[in-house]
């Protein structure tokens, strides 16, 4: 069997990520207001975020800009969100 490469990441379409993303990770307690701050912008579709442990749904949870994640209901300081995702190295 012949090696065809490895797998796109979860969520990109474009082929030039394999080779020029990595991953980052996420973690912000304490919020009592929105947006939260990614450290990277991550690859369009590629954030995977939970609230205290949970999945949240991408398609009405929350929006995403850059490194700006913008939540559709206001943060409690007791929740922990967790932000897993793929973003372009600099080279």
């Amino acid at each position: 069997m012949a090696f065809t490469g490895f797998p796109r990441p979860f969520g990109s379409s474009d082929p030039g990520v394999q080779a020029l993303s990595r991953f980052g990770y996420d973690r912000q307690t304490g919020l009592t207001a929105n947006p939260l701050t990614l450290a990277n912008p991550p690859v369009e579709g590629s954030l995977m975020l939970f609230k205290n442990g949970i999945l949240m749904d991408d398609t009405g949870g929350y929006t995403v800009s850059g490194q700006t994640v913008t939540l559709t209901t206001v943060p409690i300081a007791a929740d922990v969100y967790q932000g897993y995702y793929h973003y372009r190295q600099a080279v």
